[in-house]
């Protein structure tokens, strides 16, 4: 457990400090705020913008899916990494040494969360979309959705940590059990 603790410290540190800057300016995105998701500093709301990602990485893979499959399978693949960031973000941010039974209860929290936010995220983009009510509204939907996946990429180094992170972890988790 000790060995989990520091590498849930060194990870949160080296995910700090290297976090890259937010650059888009969201106001016509999905997305709430304009902090790298990492710095946020409640973790219900970065998971929010973890979700809004998988969300929009999973409506543009299914946008793709007939004319480029590549281009699909890789975005689905983002929206995965997005997932595993939803994850990682609640587990990470446990800052207070915890036992062995809040781990698995906070671990259990945040597999629930991974599966319901972005389906509630998804729901709510393509709700927007059913609402708009003329081309102009759907090309405005469109623009939203162009400016969120630029958000969601240049947050892609801050998912890769926390993809790494997993992986450094997930060997100490299943060690624990």
């Amino acid at each position: 457990m000790k060995t989990l603790k520091l590498c849930i410290i060194f990870f949160t540190i080296s995910f700090t400090l290297l976090s890259p800057a937010t650059k888009a300016d969201n106001q016509d995105s999905f997305i709430k705020g304009s902090s790298p998701f990492n710095l946020i500093k409640d973790v219900k709301r970065e998971a929010e913008a973890w979700a809004t990602c998988a969300a929009t990485y999973e409506i543009t893979s299914q946008m793709y899916a007939k004319d480029k499959p590549a281009t699909s399978k890789q975005l689905h693949q983002h929206a995965n990494g997005s997932k595993l960031s939803i994850l990682m973000a609640i587990a990470l941010k446990s800052h207070h040494e915890i036992s062995s039974k809040e781990l698995t209860s906070l671990w259990e929290y945040g597999q629930l969360q991974v599966e319901s936010l972005p389906d509630i995220q998804e729901t709510a983009i393509l709700a927007l979309l059913e609402q708009a009510e003329d081309k102009k509204g759907q090309d405005d939907w469109l623009g939203k959705l162009a400016k969120t996946l630029d958000i969601c990429n240049e947050n892609a180094e801050g998912q890769q940590m926390y993809v790494d992170a997993w992986r450094e972890l997930a060997p100490h988790l299943v060690q624990s059990e």
